[in-house]
């Protein structure tokens, strides 16, 4: 698993927070994440706009461009003066097309950059159809995506806690540089989860009681001996850190070690393959993104990242 592990290195320093905003209340619940994590990193916020004719067509007679950029400029000014009222250094930017493109193009020349968004499972059309454009980003892009799932009451945003689940891989550790950073930013705590999944175990169903007993045991040891590893590594590099070992379906450890310790932010690496008999991050992280409650960030592994920028480009 984590034995001959290489923390990694770079990538990880946020410079600019790129803020989808469409005017709706869900669209800007992603605005008290930004803000908080570029008052903490010293980032900018830029926040986005699309003008898109397309969803238009169909619903009003007569659509009037100039009225509508004319609104977008304003609201956008309105929410960047916000934003610098609270310290947070901030730009605005409109482009004209499909959302999604739109976002995955400005992402896509900024270096450093993390993509703050609301999102959540499609239910149905809407002004953005918010489910649909952040999976297309999720899907295409090659900068990390943190998405927020529901607008907070109060606009209280817990960030204390952020829960890095690790399978023993290479590609999930490639979450940790940016959580390094977030956790740095946010003054929070990251905690490192380990689930040792039933399923290998259970599939050699010819042997004993005991023997089952025993491989789940030295399992248990053996990744809390390797996140304790890792976690020295992270404390001497000045986080706070919180291991955790868990058994069982590896979303449901997931979920529950969100709830239990209070995580603000669960981070994931959303395409690191695991060896044979262990967890597919992908899909995991895809699953975990559907049921929590709380914002999930998702980072690529560097290769999968290069692939998508080669294919953008």
């Amino acid at each position: 698993m984590y034995r001959h592990f290489c923390l990694p290195g770079g990538g990880g320093r946020v410079r600019t927070l790129l803020v989808p905003l469409d005017g709706s209340p869900l669209a800007e619940s992603a605005l008290p994440y930004a803000e908080a994590i570029a008052r903490g990193a010293q980032a900018e916020v830029l926040l986005l706009t699309a003008i898109d004719r397309s969803h238009m067509v169909g619903v009003h007679e007569r659509w009037d461009l100039g009225q509508e950029t004319a609104w977008a400029r304003s609201y956008l000014e309105e929410k960047r003066r916000q934003l610098e009222a609270a310290g947070v250094r901030a730009r605005v930017e409109m482009v004209y097309g499909p959302p999604a493109h739109a976002i995955l193009c400005v992402a896509q020349r900024l270096e450093d950059s993390l993509i703050v968004m609301a999102g959540r499972p499609p239910r149905g059309p809407g002004p953005w159809s918010r489910g649909s454009v952040s999976l297309r980003v999720l899907h295409a892009s090659s900068r990390p995506v943190l998405v927020v799932r529901e607008p907070l009451p109060g606009g209280d945003v817990p960030l204390t806690k952020v829960l890095l689940p690790l399978d023993g891989s290479p590609l999930s550790l490639a979450v940790l540089p940016l959580a390094q950073d977030l956790c740095r930013a946010l003054e929070a705590t990251a905690v490192l989860l380990h689930v040792v999944a039933l399923g290998g175990l259970a599939a050699t169903a010819y042997a004993s009681r005991g023997y089952l007993a025993e491989a789940l045991m030295a399992l248990q040891e053996e990744a809390t001996e390797m996140l304790a590893e890792l976690a020295r590594a992270l404390r001497e590099g000045g986080l706070q850190v919180e291991v955790r070992v868990a058994v069982g379906h590896a979303i449901n450890q997931i979920l529950q070690t969100a709830r239990e310790t209070g995580a603000g932010i669960i981070a994931l690496s959303s395409h690191g393959r695991s060896g044979a008999g262990r967890t597919l991050m992908g899909s995991v992280a895809q699953a975990v993104l559907q049921r929590a409650t709380v914002p999930c960030l998702l980072v690529k592994p560097a290769e999968v990242a290069a692939a998508y920028e080669a294919l953008a480009s």
